[in-house]
C-alpha cells in the first residue's frame, strides 16, 4: 500500500514537471505579427505655425490730473463708456496757509483800491457832466478851469464892446469932419484907436480858443483817467478774487468747465480701470514725477493681437499675412486678423530668440473681446489644396531619404523609396514613388 502511494505522487510529480515544461514552450513561441495597410489619399495639406498672445486695446490712454489734491468724488466705474470730455473724477485742493493769506491780502487790497477809483471816477464824472450840456460848455461852474476859461471869454467880450464902441465913434467922428467940425488929423487918431480895438478883440479871441482847447483836452483826459483807472481797478479786483478761488477750490467762475480740479477723459472709448478711489492723494506728472493715474481708458473697437514668434519661422511671414485667432476663454468661437508689424530686431527669450508681431483684429459688430485675454494665433506658411497624401508616421527617413513599405503579397512588404512634399507634421505631400492605390504598411 505504501509503494502504491509513493508510486502516484511521484506519478503526480512528474506530470506536473511535464505540464510545466509545455507551458513554457508554448509561451516562448513567437506569434505572427500581422499588419495594418493604408493607401494614399487626396487632401487639403496647410503647413501652419501658432503663435502665443495676448489680446488688448491698440491705445490705452492713462488719465492723469493736472495738479495735487485729493480725490473729492469719482463719476466713472470700469465697463463705463465715455465720450472725450467727460467727467472722470474731481479734485479737491489743500491749499498753503502762507498763499492763502498772501491771496486774502491781495484781494483787500485790491477792493480798497477800487473803492478809492470808483470815488474818483465818480467825482471827475460828475465834473465832465457840469461842464459840459448837450455837447456845450457851461461856464458857469466854478471849477478852476471853467474860472480861467470864463475869464477869457470875458476879456474877449470886452475887447469886442471896445471894439464897437471904436467903430461907432470912428462913424461919428467921420460925420463931424464932413460938416467941418473936425479935422482929418483927428479922425486918424479915432481911426487909430479903432484899429487897437480890432488888435486887441482879435488877441482876445484866439486868446479864448486856446485857453478853450486846453480846457476841453484837460477835462477829458482827466475823465479818462479816472476811468482807466477804475477799469484796472476793477480788473485787479477780478484778479485777485479769482486768485484766491483758485488757491481755495482749484477752479474759478470763468473756468467752471474746464477747471484743473475737473479730470476729464481725453479720448472715446471704455473705462478700463479706476485706479484710485475717493479720499485718495493725487500729483500731476512732471519731468521728476510720472504722476497718479486716475483711470485708463480704451477704444475697445480698435483691438490687436501682440505676440512672439521664432527666429526659425519669422522669415516665412510678412505683413499683410492672416491668420485666425483662438481666444481660450471664448469657446467655439474664431477670430480673423491681419499682420501688422513684425519686430525687426529679436530678443533672446529662455535662450530662444523671438520676434514680436502684432496684427490687427476684425471684429464684428457682435463681437466683444476683453482687454488682456490670451489667445493663439494660426498662421498659415503654405497651403497646397487636393493633392496626394500619406501619414507621415507611415514614412521612415533614412539619409535624407523618405521610404515606405509597399504590401507585395499579403503581409509581405518591400521597401520602396518616395519623393514627398509639403507637412503639416500629421500628413505629408506624396510627389512621386508609388501609386495611389499602393498599399502601404502601417507601422506598429
Amino acid at each position: 500500500m505504501k509503494r502504491l502511494l509513493k508510486f502516484l505522487i511521484l506519478l503526480l510529480i512528474l506530470g506536473v514537471f511535464a505540464g510545466t515544461l509545455f507551458f513554457l514552450y508554448q509561451k516562448s513561441k513567437k506569434k505572427p505579427i500581422v499588419y495594418d495597410t493604408g493607401t494614399p489619399f487626396v487632401m487639403t495639406i496647410v503647413k501652419k505655425t501658432v503663435v502665443t498672445g495676448t489680446v488688448i486695446p491698440r491705445k490705452e490712454i492713462e488719465i492723469k490730473p493736472q495738479i495735487i489734491g485729493i480725490i473729492d468724488e469719482i463719476f466713472v466705474q470700469a465697463g463705463d463708456v465715455v465720450r472725450k470730455g467727460d467727467l472722470i473724477a474731481r479734485i479737491r485742493i489743500n491749499p498753503n496757509m502762507v498763499t492763502l493769506n498772501n491771496a486774502e491780502n491781495r484781494l483787500e487790497q485790491a477792493r480798497l483800491a477800487l473803492e478809492d477809483a470808483r470815488i474818483t471816477h465818480q467825482r471827475q464824472k460828475g465834473f465832465y457832466q457840469s461842464s459840459f450840456n448837450d455837447g456845450h460848455l457851461v461856464l458857469q461852474n466854478a471849477n478852476p478851469f471853467m474860472i480861467k476859461l470864463n475869464s477869457a471869454l470875458f476879456k474877449q467880450q470886452k475887447a469886442e464892446l471896445v471894439l464897437e464902441d471904436a467903430k461907432a465913434e470912428v462913424q461919428k467922428q467921420k460925420l463931424l469932419m464932413e460938416k467941418g467940425v473936425i479935422s482929418k488929423e483927428t479922425l486918424a487918431d479915432y481911426e487909430l484907436t479903432l484899429k487897437k480895438a480890432v488888435s486887441d478883440f482879435e488877441e482876445a479871441k484866439d486868446n479864448y480858443q486856446l485857453v478853450r482847447e486846453e480846457t476841453l483836452k484837460i477835462i477829458e483826459q482827466d475823465y479818462q483817467k479816472a476811468d482807466l483807472a477804475l477799469k484796472k481797478a476793477e480788473a485787479e479786483y477780478s484778479a485777485a478774487r479769482n486768485n484766491l478761488q483758485l488757491i481755495r477750490e482749484g477752479v474759478t467762475e470763468k473756468n467752471m468747465e474746464d477747471a484743473n480740479t475737473l479730470i476729464r477723459s481725453t479720448t472715446d472709448g471704455m473705462v478700463l480701470d479706476v485706479a484710485v478711489k475717493e479720499g485718495n492723494l493725487v500729483i500731476e506728472s512732471s519731468t521728476s514725477n510720472v504722476g497718479t493715474t486716475v483711470a485708463v481708458v480704451a477704444d475697445m473697437n480698435d483691438m490687436i493681437f501682440e505676440g512672439s514668434i521664432d527666429e526659425s519661422e519669422v522669415g516665412k511671414i510678412k505683413e499683410g499675412m492672416p491668420l485666425i485667432l483662438t481666444i481660450g476663454a471664448i469657446e467655439d468661437e474664431k477670430f480673423d486678423a491681419t499682420i501688422e508689424y513684425i519686430a525687426p530686431k529679436g530678443k533672446k527669450v529662455s535662450g530662444a530668440i523671438q520676434f514680436d508681431i502684432r496684427a490687427r483684429l476684425k471684429l464684428k459688430k457682435s463681437q466683444f473681446v476683453r482687454a488682456g485675454y490670451s489667445a493663439n494665433a494660426d498662421i498659415v506658411l503654405e497651403k497646397k489644396e487636393e493633392v496626394l497624401a500619406v501619414k507621415e508616421r507611415w514614412i521612415r527617413f533614412d539619409e535624407g531619404k523618405s521610404f515606405v513599405e509597399i504590401e507585395t503579397a499579403p503581409q509581405v512588404f518591400k521597401r520602396m523609396e518616395i519623393e514627398v512634399g509639403l507637412s503639416d507634421g500629421l500628413n505629408i505631400e506624396l510627389l512621386a514613388g508609388i501609386d495611389k492605390d499602393q498599399p502601404i504598411k502601417i507601422p506598429k
